[in-house]
């Protein structure tokens, strides 16, 4: 007895794993009828006569050439496809009242144009000019377009006469007895002396270069009262400076640490900003 159930619940699975199977299978089929029922085919060119196109309003009459020529055509395009039928139609020659056969014109595409957007072009730092000074010498003032990043620089010599110097000197004697006999007596009286080797007291005997005048006149007074022929040549002097000027791309808050570090660098500098109009200047900043 128990055996026979086992019979009767296998037999009812499998009858129930049919059923399901025929259910799904079914629905399955029905959802592909309902996709292709969903799918349209490209819409097929519909195909005027000629003598339509050229008087659409009123028909024309058709010649016994067109219509022998046509009967073909129709017989033809039940059973053939549309590309068949248009390589048949150009097949036939064109005579005097035959009727070809032409697709309608298809509607233009519409091109939309992209407008063309510009590169971006890259944002050029702006320069601004400074006025630097002054310098003591030519070195330091290269380091200072070094240190500012000058694009463009240059730098004006600027000479300041000062007070001269006053040489005193005696003319050359002539023989070198002379010139020794005359050194050694000015070394007995106590002053140095030497010959002068070049410039524009070569040759002469110099006595001493003066700042102060009135040292210069009193040693001339003595010379002279011993009888030496004793000369003063005024020396000019002069004190060279140096000015900056420099174009440069540094934002202001660069700028500031730029003057900070000249001035530590040299001391205390006059600085001064100015259009960038040329680099050319001989004036000292105020």
């Amino acid at each position: 007895m128990g055996g026979l159930s086992v019979r009767w619940l296998t037999l009812l699975l499998i009858v129930l794993n049919l059923a399901l199977f025929g259910y799904y299978w079914q629905r399955q089929q029905v959802e592909v009828e309902q996709q292709r029922q969903q799918v349209r085919l490209p819409p097929v060119p519909a195909w005027r006569l000629l003598n339509e196109l050229a008087d659409s309003s009123t028909p024309a009459p058709a010649s016994a050439a067109s219509l022998t020529q046509a009967a073909p055509l129709a017989a033809s395009a039940s059973t053939a496809p549309a590309d068949d039928l248009l390589s048949r139609a150009a097949a036939v020659p064109a005579t005097a009242g035959a009727t070809v056969v032409q697709p309608e014109e298809e509607a233009d595409e519409v091109v939309v144009a992209t407008p063309e957007v510009p590169a971006a072009v890259p944002a050029v730092p702006s320069s601004s000019c400074y006025r630097l000074g002054v310098f003591s010498s030519f070195d330091q003032a290269q380091a200072v377009t070094a240190l500012w990043q000058a694009s463009g620089s240059r730098i004006d010599e600027q000479r300041t006469a000062l007070d001269p110097d006053y040489w005193v000197y005696i003319e050359n004697p002539g023989s070198g007895s002379a010139r020794r006999a005359l050194r050694q007596q000015l070394l007995d009286m106590g002053l140095d002396n030497y010959w002068v080797q070049r410039g524009e007291l070569g040759g002469h005997l110099s006595l001493g270069l003066y700042r102060n005048k009135d040292s210069a006149d009193a040693l001339l007074h003595m010379l002279e009262g011993r009888g030496y022929p004793a000369k003063i040549y005024i020396k000019p002097r002069y004190q060279t400076r140096y000015v900056v000027e420099l174009e440069t791309q540094l934002s202001a808050r660069e700028v500031e640490q730029a003057l900070a570090d000249t001035a530590r660098r040299w001391g205390s500098v006059k600085s001064e900003k100015k259009p960038c109009q040329g680099l050319a200047s001989t004036q000292l900043p105020e």
